[in-house]
């Protein structure tokens, strides 16, 4: 569950660091940043491959770091989840106007 003041990002895996970290395109705004796995996916042992889509969070108070909080199991989830949340920022913002 993310705080109020964590941003929710999709991306692709492009590249496995050492250390669970990893290299991640954002598919919303094409930017690679560096990013490193939540504690509940590490005590899960949840592992993350490269081309794997996920969410992720970051902090708008530290916009250099974030954390994978959920990997899809297919591109086809991942995409469905972005389209619907792009969907819902679109209905709140012509309710607002």
């Amino acid at each position: 569950m993310a705080n109020n003041s964590d941003l929710e990002f999709i991306g692709e895996v492009v590249e496995v660091l050492p250390a669970r970290r990893y290299l991640i395109r954002l598919v919303e705004m094409d930017v690679i940043v560096e990013w490193t796995m939540s504690g509940k996916m590490k005590l899960n042992k949840i592992t993350v491959m490269e081309w794997d889509y996920v969410k992720v969070e970051l902090s708008e108070y530290e916009m250099s770091k974030g954390r994978v909080v959920y990997r899809y199991k297919d591109p086809q989830q991942a995409l469905a989840a972005l389209n619907t949340s792009t969907e819902s920022e679109n209905d709140v913002l012509q309710s607002a106007a």
